[in-house]
């Protein structure tokens, strides 16, 4: 698929540069240090996600995006890890998030959280060689999609593709919008948040 490969050319860098600065099984020391980690997610995803579904009319642009929803997933593993639904609502959300605002912005932010589910069969397993965190108490986020998570970004892939593929511009603005996603992942997961330790 040209669109995707395209993406992954122009964020090669960005990628492996986020990748190299969360050194992510270093948070799998307890589980107070998970819960952290993924009190830091869900601070960036649930605001994210929240621009993402006023962006673009979904059912019209033929993407089941509520059913690519991460947040969800997220207060379910904080609770499993004893974080009260309200405790984590009152954490202070990410703020400076990347333009999404039409069908090209929306599929180069959804290239990187989609991307993200199948980096994250690799880091599920990781997580359980340090951790007694399962799908059923807390593993939920990184465990994705599960079994349908390559068919599900093929799914993308193929949506992403036949979008372009109807509008060529969707291409440079959906490759600097998967940039400028990457971009907020690193300035998220660096600076220092009340509630969790500086990575």
């Amino acid at each position: 698929m040209a669109l995707l490969t395209t993406l992954k050319t122009k964020t090669a860098e960005k990628h492996l540069a986020l990748e190299a600065q969360m050194d992510i099984t270093r948070h799998f020391k307890t589980r107070d240090d998970y819960r952290h980690l993924l009190e830091r997610f869900y601070t960036l995803y649930a605001p994210l996600e929240a621009r993402l579904a006023e962006a673009v009319d979904w059912q019209q642009a033929g993407f089941d995006f509520d059913d690519r929803r991460k947040t969800p997933w997220l207060v379910e593993d904080l609770a499993h890890l004893g974080a009260e639904p309200q405790e984590g609502l009152d954490l202070a959300e990410c703020q400076t998030l990347p333009q999404v605002s039409g069908l090209a912005n929306a599929i180069g932010c959804l290239y990187v959280l989609e991307g993200s589910t199948l980096g994250g069969q690799v880091i599920s397993r990781l997580l359980q060689q340090h951790l007694p965190i399962t799908l059923e108490n807390g593993g939920r986020f990184f465990a994705g999609y599960g079994a349908k998570t390559l068919p599900n970004w093929r799914l993308f892939g193929e949506w992403a593709e036949a979008c372009s593929t109807r509008d060529p511009a969707i291409e440079p603005l959906a490759a600097a919008a998967a940039q400028s996603t990457f971009d907020t992942f690193a300035r998220w997961f660096h600076q220092p948040h009340s509630s969790c330790p500086t990575l």
